[in-house]
């Protein structure tokens, strides 16, 4: 599934490798979910999204966005998707939002598109919803 594995906190990784992307690559964000001073989240946000390629596709796990974190996982303390929000609100230029799967599951005119893939006898068991927030890198071209 992965052409390099970095196995290596990402704010201690040289982030360089990300400038090697090209257009099709994808990165998909799962660290702690925790933003504070040079943790993983904000390395990731702050330093590395901004910076990568048009035409990647990125995928930041566990954005329930607009909605809260779920109760059951309060215990965590996770807080990353505030900034996810933060980016959405503010509408960055480089930002193509793609496929928000928490939003889609839970919107009554988008959850039923699925409803296909959900009673297929092999995904008995598997909760109908996912929560990986997909947007697709794409700065407007220069005027």
């Amino acid at each position: 599934l992965c052409d390099r594995v970095i196995r290596q906190p990402l704010e201690q990784a040289d982030l360089g490798v990300f400038a090697e992307l090209e257009a099709g690559d994808v990165v998909f964000i799962d660290g702690s979910h925790r933003l504070f001073m040079n943790s993983d989240a904000v390395v990731a946000h702050l330093d590395v999204l901004p910076e990568l390629p048009d035409g990647v596709l990125v995928g930041v796990h566990d954005i329930l966005w607009p909605d809260d974190y779920l109760q059951s996982w309060s215990q965590y303390w996770w807080n990353e998707q505030y900034l996810v929000a933060m980016l959405l609100l503010a509408e960055p230029s480089w930002m193509e939002l793609r496929l928000p799967c928490y939003y889609a599951s839970q919107h009554p005119e988008l959850a039923h598109v699925l409803d296909p893939l959900w009673s297929d006898p092999r995904l008995g068991g598997v909760r109908p919803w996912g929560t990986a927030f997909w947007f697709e890198v794409a700065r407007p071209a220069a005027a």
